[in-house]
């Protein structure tokens, strides 16, 4: 199925959802922001605001902008690497870590299996400092031969980084019993990573973006590779800035903010993916189709396994590479339905699907910026804020839907018949969701009231636009952490 371009999507806007947002920037939680939902394939907020860094420049950010995505690497890259692997009969998930990585020798590595590493169950502890060794490492490292005067090799942030973080995975152990607890680790995904690169001869990167990513489209979900030469003919890319970061001494801006992903060169399994908010609806979009048996790229039946919460054992969320609702103080907010899949991050972005409804919710966003302290409080507060807003907002759309719909304007373009309303078919008054922007007459409604020469959800490029709009208000995500990255995940 052809996906349009992301500049035939609508800009279209809930005033709630904009006051939230606007609020974590005008709250300094994070300096950049950006929203897309939907319901069964028709957007009903996109939206971006702020700027890619505080103090705030001249230039606001426009759909263009790169976010981290940190541990939405995860789901969107090393475990959707593993799920086409499954669909290809290329990968067992059953197979212990031990016989696909043969320099994973120790005896703990014929217990654990690929399907472990999935969905935290290996009992590997939740986060090590991996890259304090490789920067130490890289200390010790006597010049060159004959060369005293030169500085010591460097480490951190090249392939040999990578090879010696490798070499401490394969001597961890777990510190639970596998299969028996839960444990939300970033371990369990590095090494993951190693397994992709392994059954599919390439580097995670090149295997994301050559094999999934460039076949479906998707020209902005990308790894940023720290050993690769600057190609000075590559796309120019606006990167929104994560942390100011001491330790490394400048601002974090178009580099990977995790540091043991920083220490192995940018790409990893567990962190280093960038990408833009369309490009993550983009995906979304795709995999919804997939399960729901309207896209070739990968069978139903492998997304359905994917989107299973485990059964291994008790009252975990955590299904293969995805997080599911906690049934109580979700950071989804309370509106969502338990039947959905998600992850969070911990630079503040979060995506969120639930499959039986058809609804999609991504926010994209900087909490690092320009520092990640004294904001786990309020993050832990707002974040939820929004879902529940943009939730909301669909469910009123799913009561709706069956009165007045236009059938066939689809969240990747799909214009209406000009004149008609896409959910109101109403000419003025109050926006149903929105806001209408653009040089549009006062009143026209945010799901119809589109006049002749607007598209309703296309988005016009001349007369008046039907969506968009932006407010103010609180935030929804800010924070950090260290250790377990307990709102990284």
């Amino acid at each position: 199925m052809a996906q349009p371009k992301a500049n035939d999507l609508p800009i279209i806007s809930i005033p709630e959802a904009d006051r939230v947002v606007n609020g974590g920037i005008y709250d300094k939680l994070f300096s950049a922001g950006a929203v897309i939902a939907s319901f069964q394939d028709r957007i009903y907020h996109r939206q971006v605001y702020g700027h890619p860094t505080f103090p705030p420049p001249f230039n606001k950010i426009g759909f263009d902008a790169v976010f981290d995505l940190a541990s939405l690497t995860k789901p969107l890259a090393t475990g959707l690497a593993a799920m086409y692997l499954c669909s290809q009969n290329r990968l067992d998930i059953a197979s212990p870590v031990g016989s696909i990585l043969k320099d994973f020798k120790a005896p703990q590595w014929r217990n654990i299996k690929v399907e472990h590493l999935l969905d935290h169950t290996s009992g590997l502890t939740a986060w090590k400092p991996f890259y304090e060794e490789v920067v130490k490492m890289e200390a010790g490292t006597p010049s060159k031969p004959g060369r005293p005067g030169l500085k010591p090799q460097k480490l951190a942030g090249t392939l040999k980084g990578k090879e010696i973080i490798r070499g401490l995975l394969a001597t961890e152990t777990p510190e639970k019993p596998t299969g028996t607890v839960a444990i939300y680790s970033d371990l369990n995904f590095m090494i993951l990573g190693f397994i992709v690169e392994e059954i599919s001869g390439m580097p995670l990167n090149v295997f994301c973006e050559r094999e999934m990513y460039q076949k479906l489209g998707i020209e902005d979900l990308f790894f940023v590779d720290l050993t690769a030469p600057k190609d000075k003919m590559a796309k120019v890319r606006r990167f929104v800035a994560t942390e100011n970061c001491a330790w490394r001494g400048k601002l974090l801006q178009g580099e990977v903010h995790d540091q043991n992903a920083w220490a192995m060169g940018g790409v990893a399994g567990h962190a280093g993916l960038f990408g833009t908010v369309d490009a993550v609806y983009q995906l979304a979009s795709i995999l919804l189709q997939c399960y729901n048996s309207k896209h070739p790229f990968m069978h139903s039946g492998t997304l359905r396994r994917f989107w299973t919460k485990s059964q291994r054992v008790r009252d975990t969320t955590y299904a293969l590479s995805w997080d599911t609702p906690s049934p109580m103080n979700s950071q989804a907010g309370k509106c969502i339905s338990l039947q959905s899949v998600g992850h969070l991050a911990f630079t503040g972005c979060s995506l969120w699907i639930d499959y039986t409804k058809n609804i999609i919710n991504v926010f994209l966003c900087n909490v690092p910026h320009p520092t990640p302290e004294g904001k786990k409080e309020k993050h832990h507060k707002l974040r939820p804020r929004l879902h529940e807003v943009l939730f909301k907002s669909a469910e009123e759309l799913v009561h709706s839907s069956n009165d007045n719909a236009v059938r066939g304007a689809a969240a990747f373009g799909g214009a209406v018949q000009s004149g008609s309303s896409a959910f109101n078919n109403s000419r003025g008054g109050a926006a149903a969701f929105g806001r209408g922007s653009g040089a549009g007459p006062t009143g026209t409604a945010a799901f119809g009231g589109s006049h002749t020469g607007s598209s309703a959800f296309g988005g016009s490029r001349t007369g008046s636009s039907a969506f968009g709009g932006s407010g103010t208000g609180s935030s929804a995500f800010g924070g950090s952490n260290t250790g377990s990255r307990s709102f990284g995940k």
